[in-house]
């Protein structure tokens, strides 16, 4: 019996062999007593110091490890906290913004060239000093001096060699566009060159548009990459897109009048950002250009003025943050007002639901659209394709869909791949003033 309760002396050798303790019998049937008595265990069948104590060693040492890494993590960061922080803001795209003082020439009545004169900057929210000069037409220095108001150039024809297909492309997408700035389309003011309704009645943004086969049915979808011209490298892939692609530059580039040559020169039709104020300024700045609620309707002609004046050959303008701004409707009034005056289209970009921009200003004249579709709100490729896709969707059931893109290279790569199929499911690429059109006339 004692045998049975206590078991063999074998099997509690056995026990001790394999790390274990072996309860034996006491004089109270209630309790055992735990004996670590391992004389009898023969030398060679003793367990090791690591046999017996190796899952606590191996537990401590992968404490010890997963401490040691959060240490030395945050010992590194520590050490090179001014290297991380100069390497992100140099990630961090950026702009540095200066007072320009647009020189102006003005011609003399003997047809001479008066000296120029430069104009003095206008400080911010400051009332303008004078009076416009009015509808006075700009005498220009062009390139090409044979070319004239409203002169149209045919279409370049003939079959593409396959090695110079793109070439061929590119110089019939320049043979679409309307020399710029046309003469007649530009009043001289003191800020600088200003958009203008001609004498005829030719308004820019007819002008400067994209032309497009008017006798086309199809559904037509118009993307329209934003903020465009802060990078080198993202604007030169933007300007690589297919021509139909329409480009709102960013007023505030060095290099606005460079980057707008060179868009036109790849057949796209432009717009310039118009900076407005956010919801949560002034922790999201628009600049120091940005229409504002907060000060007076004067105040915010005059930066609109300054925004207009950077370049010419553009055919309207496109909100850059200004989810304030765009809510509220009397500060909204006269800037709309003046962008129908200039014939000069608003597109809005959905920067917030709540926008009353696009109504004011189809209410006062202007054209006006909205993005259908932001198509890169999540940045991958998946999501992009999606919202394309559901773009294609919106344009085969309303005829047309306008899209939003930002100047991310997977944005551009996606869009790029994805125009190349769409013929092919029988939508049309179409320029940003080809769908104001469309949805003119079938309103």
């Amino acid at each position: 019996m004692s045998r049975s309760e206590g078991g063999s002396p074998f099997s509690r050798l056995m026990a001790r062999v394999r790390g274990k303790t072996v309860a034996t019998p006491t004089k109270f049937p209630d309790r055992t007593s735990e004996t670590d008595d391992d004389d009898d265990i023969p030398a060679h069948l003793k367990p090791t110091f690591l046999e017996r104590h190796g899952q606590r060693i191996a537990l401590a040492a992968g404490y010890f490890l997963f401490v040691a890494a959060i240490a030395g993590t945050g010992l590194y960061l520590w050490l090179n906290e001014d290297t991380i922080l100069e390497a992100e803001k140099a990630r961090r795209p950026s702009l540095l913004v200066e007072d320009l003082r647009p020189e102006i020439v003005r011609v003399g009545a003997d047809g001479e060239e008066a000296s120029p004169e430069t104009a003095a900057p206008t400080p911010a929210g400051a009332a303008p000093e004078g009076e416009e000069s009015g509808n006075q037409e700009a005498n220009l220095q062009q390139d090409e001096p044979e070319r004239t108001a409203g002169a149209e150039q045919a279409p370049v024809e003939g079959a593409e060699a396959p090695e110079t297909a793109d070439a061929e492309q590119a110089a019939e997408d320049v043979a679409l566009l309307a020399p710029h700035p046309d003469p007649a389309l530009v009043e001289e003011s003191p800020t600088g060159p200003l958009p203008r309704i001609a004498a005829d009645g030719r308004e820019p943004w007819r002008v400067y548009s994209r032309p497009f086969n008017a006798l086309e049915t199809r559904p037509r979808i118009a993307i329209v990459v934003t903020d465009v011209g802060i990078a080198d490298d993202t604007t030169a892939q933007a300007i690589a897109m297919p021509g139909p692609v329409t480009l709102a530059m960013a007023s505030y580039s060095r290099k606005l009048t460079e980057y707008i040559a060179a868009a036109r020169d790849r057949g796209h039709e432009v717009l310039l950002t118009l900076p407005m104020e956010p919801r949560d300024y002034p922790r999201s700045d628009p600049g120091p250009y940005a229409l504002m609620t907060t000060i007076d309707d004067a105040a915010n002609m005059e930066r609109l003025n300054w925004v207009l004046s950077r370049a010419t050959g553009y055919i309207g303008v496109a909100n850059y943050q200004g989810s304030a701004f765009t809510a509220n409707a009397t500060a909204l009034q006269p800037i709309m007002t003046s962008l129908a005056d200039r014939g000069l289209v608003y597109f809005d970009t959905l920067e917030d639901a709540t926008s009353a921009a696009p109504r004011i200003a189809t209410g006062v004249g202007a054209p006006a659209v909205t993005a259908d579709i932001v198509a890169d709100d999540t940045l991958s490729r998946a999501a992009i394709l999606r919202k394309l896709n559901e773009a294609e969707v919106i344009a085969k059931a309303r005829e047309t869909a306008i899209v939003l893109v930002r100047p991310y290279p997977v944005s551009i790569a996606r869009v790029q791949s994805w125009a190349k199929e769409l013929q092919s499911r029988g939508i049309v690429l179409a320029p940003l003033s080809a769908v104001i059109r469309a949805r003119a006339s079938s309103s």
